[in-house]
């Protein structure tokens, strides 16, 4: 199935589809990687022994209307963002906020303030605006194909919102039978400019400093000892699964969920460690900006529980945990229907593994 970007992202000379996200001419692995026997593409990580045209499974519509949900909160938030950036601009000017990076415990590498705060706040918008242009750029083409839920599954923001409504569920469950003895960080909410700048802040330099740093960075350097001129390329994410991919998901996600630890207590960890898992699913498939809009829906929520949005809010994100379950179940059924192929993939990248962010030589 082809969107009506294909064919002008293979006049650019591109390999994925900037629409769709989909290999714009087939992966030309998979067929020698069948007939060698596997069962898993090493280079675009498709399951080889299941027909690329297999029916929609009975949760995709509803996790299709999860995308439409989640899609308005993210435009929710960018006007907020938007209509928020100047009044951070003038507040950044008389602030000193720290900088924090891991390694991998949390540590303070130093402080910026002034007009070095207030170029940091300009470079974080541009970042959150750019990850969401490319996002729905790349889902938009979806709503011209004729089955929409099909096309819709193939989107990173089929993918973002299924795993954002299954990590939310997950979340309230673990918290639900502590919720009396919680202790919850001082953190600053509403539309304020301590606000603005923490949930942006945390959205962005939080994915830098772990999924790019724990992730994207032994790729990079793997990319590298193969020879790879597009190396630098990975760290933006979009390399596709290996075994070390994940096992580099785990371990970012546990530096992720126990870096919380010192600011809200050991109940922080397993929430954070669900939504880093999901996050670095979306950094290492479809690239950092999947990972930072995930980061972004779920903390600037905390900008708009007050204000005029907060009710509109506050029903997107009923609907998104009670769209959970369905999310949920689907997760567990590829999980469980494509279990035999985890055998076949690969353990690192093959040498002619491109990121998704490379063009063609």
């Amino acid at each position: 199935m082809t969107c009506d970007r294909c064919d002008e992202s293979r006049e650019a000379g591109y390999e994925f589809c900037i629409g769709c996200g989909e290999l714009i001419d087939g992966c030309p692995e998979c067929d020698t990687s069948r007939a060698e026997g596997f069962t898993f593409c090493p280079r675009c990580g498709r399951a080889l022994t299941q027909p690329e045209s297999k029916k929609s499974g009975p949760w995709r519509p509803f996790i299709a209307l999860a995308a439409a949900i989640v899609t308005v909160l993210l435009v929710i938030e960018v006007v907020a963002l938007i209509v928020g950036a100047p009044s951070v601009w003038s507040w950044a000017a008389d602030s000193v906020q720290d900088i924090l990076i891991l390694k991998p415990e949390l540590h303070v590498a130093g402080y910026i303030g002034g007009l070095p705060l207030q170029l940091f706040w300009a470079v974080q918008v541009a970042v959150l605006l750019a990850s969401a242009f490319i996002l729905f750029r790349q889902s938009a083409g979806a709503l011209t194909q004729r089955d929409i839920v099909e096309a819709v599954s193939k989107t990173p923001m089929y993918h973002v919102a299924m795993l954002l409504c299954a990590a939310l569920l997950l979340n309230v469950l673990v918290i639900l039978p502590e919720i009396g003895s919680l202790e919850v960080a001082d953190t600053p909410s509403g539309f304020v400019p301590e606000a603005l700048y923490a949930y942006a802040n945390a959205a962005v330099w939080e994915e830098v400093i772990t999924r790019i740093a724990f992730i994207g960075v032994p790729m990079a350097v793997l990319a590298a000892c193969h020879l790879r001129r597009d190396f630098p390329l990975y760290l933006l994410g979009g390399f596709g699964m290996s075994r070390l991919a994940l096992v580099l998901i785990f371990v970012s996600a546990m530096i992720f969920g126990f870096a919380h630890m010192p600011g809200w207590g050991l109940w922080k960890v397993l929430p954070t460690f669900i939504s880093g898992l999901a996050m670095g699913y979306l950094y290492v498939r479809f690239g950092i900006h999947a990972s930072i809009m995930f980061h972004f829906a779920v903390d600037y929520m905390g900008v708009l529980v007050v204000g005029p949005a907060a009710i509109v809010v506050s029903l997107i994100m009923f609907a998104v945990i009670v769209l959970g379950i369905p999310s949920i179940i689907e997760i567990a059924r590829n999980i469980w229907a494509n279990r035999s192929e985890l055998r076949e993939m690969p353990a690192v990248m093959p040498p002619d593994q491109e990121s998704i962010f490379s063009r063609r030589d």
